[in-house]
């Protein structure tokens, strides 16, 4: 009783509200906003697994399709998109290998190589200042439980990651970001995502952060070397060794590097998982134990894992014994 149907063709059925009924038929002879999706579906896959095509002014015109409280997350998302953007298409695709995820963004009226490279470049700006944007809004949240506080925490993280992992193509008329993670992302990202959202509708983000119940631990050394004493807690769980070390990031307040090609020459992988807990250990610890766990197909002494301790640029290189000797970089002992 409260919808309406319509049969266009063959391959079409159209459904709507029954107040709707009337710009239903209307669609068929004139042109609706929801046909801009149409200059994105020749570039879109059906055999992904999820792929979900949408006008983001619609979905600001229509909040009766969410719930309340989902409300201000569907106008925040399009706000951030932005007015140049008139359709997405973002696809979702999980295998054994990994996790991968495709955006496709088709510009309003954006015609001409000039246009569409300064959009990909303002949605680049975007997505690298994402979790910085987002890090106050964690800090925020205060979640009583130690494994969803641990969870929660991680998530700006990954999204930093997220975003060092993406690569931006375009065509046209539309701007592709191209996302490709271990398999373990998904779930992590899916996990994390959900409780960060159950956690935020209990949160009075008007109100300042709370104080850490440690504050001395909660300051940051100005030395490098003196946050590789901080104290945390990690339950790895099948975590890879370049997630391990972005967690470990995030607690420390310090950029950690990994020296890809030189782990590669030794025999290691980022993805090498890490499935250990600690509480309150020295973060030194927890380096040294990732190091033990992980294990190159050469045992040869220059080729360990070693990290370098760059106070300069106040941050620290993963890498291995016979790439920091070429390079003349001194590892830091983690032992003393």
């Amino acid at each position: 009783e409260q919808r309406a149907y319509m049969i266009v063709d063959q391959r079409t059925l159209v459904v709507c509200p029954k107040s709707q009924a009337q710009e239903m038929v209307d669609a068929v002879t004139q042109r609706h906003p929801a046909e801009a999706i149409d200059p994105l579906l020749p570039f879109t896959d059906r055999d992904r697994h999820l792929t979900a095509i949408f006008n983001p002014q619609t979905l600001t015109l229509q909040e009766t399709w969410f719930p309340q409280n989902v409300v201000p997350l569907i106008q925040n998302s399009v706000e951030w998109l932005g007015d140049e953007v008139e359709t997405v298409a973002w696809s979702i695709h999980l295998s054994p290998d990994e996790f991968f995820s495709e955006i496709l963004l088709h510009g309003k009226g954006v015609t001409g190589k000039k246009a569409i490279l300064k959009l990909e470049n303002e949605l680049q700006e975007k997505l690298a200042g994402l979790a910085e944007h987002l890090l106050p809004y964690f800090q925020q949240m205060n979640p009583q439980e130690k494994g969803k506080r641990m969870v929660i925490g991680r998530v700006p993280a990954m999204m930093e990651v997220f975003s060092m992992a993406t690569e931006f193509h375009h065509g046209p008329e539309h701007v592709q970001l191209v996302t490709s993670l271990p398999d373990v992302a998904g779930p992590n990202l899916v996990l994390g995502a959900m409780l960060s959202w159950e956690e935020s509708t209990r949160t009075d983000f008007t109100k300042s952060r709370p104080v850490p119940a440690d504050p001395k631990q909660s300051k940051i050394p100005e030395l490098v070397a003196d946050r590789l004493q901080m104290r945390i807690d990690v339950d790895f769980r099948r975590m890879p060794l370049n997630e391990a070390f972005d967690f470990i990031a995030g607690e420390i307040k310090t950029p950690i590097e990994i020296d890809g090609d030189a782990l590669k020459l030794g025999g290691f992988t980022k993805n090498i998982a890490q499935t250990f807990k600690m509480d309150g250990a020295p973060v030194k610890d927890v380096v040294l134990k990732i190091f033990a766990d992980s294990k190159g197909i050469d045992p040869k002494p220059e080729k360990t894992l070693v990290i370098i301790v760059d106070e300069a640029r106040k941050n620290l290189l993963v890498t291995t014994l016979a790439a920091a000797s070429a390079s003349g970089l001194k590892p830091f002992e983690l032992t003393k």
